[in-house]
């Protein structure tokens, strides 16, 4: 079983590894008209990924139980 430590380690990890990809990709999107473009894909992906599916995915299912 998981524990409450373990959640939390995993959850600061991906938090760093989020905040390295963001990191490097603003870095070199300064310099580079196709980093910049990477790195908007990347905000937009994060968008969806933390906004539109927690909202989506509970309708759709809903949507599957009640025809």
């Amino acid at each position: 079983m998981v524990t409450k430590l373990k959640m939390n380690n995993i959850i600061k990890k991906i938090g760093l590894w989020h905040s390295k990809i963001f990191e490097t990709l603003s870095r070199k999107a300064r310099t580079s008209k196709f980093w910049a473009i990477l790195l908007t894909f990347a905000v937009l992906y994060e968008i969806v990924e933390h906004i539109v599916w927690p909202i989506l995915v509970p309708y759709l299912v809903y949507m599957q139980w009640f025809k």
